[in-house]
């Protein structure tokens, strides 16, 4: 068994043990994680762009190729993006999480039947046609008391 071997093996029981122990993090251990966190996103994010960059490069630079393999490089390259931006960036893999969890509740959702959703619309109609004609009214009945009994111009 070789020394690193000895501190791996070291290092694991430590992690253990603090595991078993229960110990949390400090709230200085945990903002220096997500400063950790949020430096690489931005590297990944960079290789990312990179990537995009260089697929839009390739297909202007190899004119001489066919226009379907030229468009390849950047579908390939905004495909590298995508994945690496969704599926090894933090803030992309809680996007996706919150995208899963909101269709699980949408699968959730009990909609009405078809009786239901028609009486409701009837009722709204109804609702904003009374509405409608209150206002029509107030509005006849304020210009009459202003423009006729105030001011005399009818």
């Amino acid at each position: 068994m070789s020394k690193s071997d000895s501190k791996l093996e070291k290092a694991e029981k430590v992690e253990r043990a603090a595991k078993s122990a229960k110990i949390k993090p400090t709230k200085q251990q945990i903002q220096e994680e997500q400063k950790h966190h949020r430096a690489m996103d931005k590297f990944k994010l960079m290789i990312a762009a990179l990537l995009i960059s260089i697929g839009v490069f390739a297909y202007y630079y190899f004119e001489n190729l066919p226009i379907f393999v030229r468009a390849l490089f950047p579908i390939i390259g905004v495909a590298a993006g995508i994945v690496i931006a969704f599926f090894f960036c933090t803030f992309g893999r809680d996007l996706l999480t919150y995208i899963r969890e909101s269709t699980q509740e949408v699968r959730k959702v009990r909609f009405p039947d078809k009786t239901t959703t028609l009486r409701t619309t009837m009722m709204v109609l109804a609702f904003v046609a009374v509405l409608a004609l209150f206002m029509a009214l107030a509005d006849g009945f304020i210009s009459w008391i202003l423009f006729d009994l105030l001011f005399k111009r009818g």
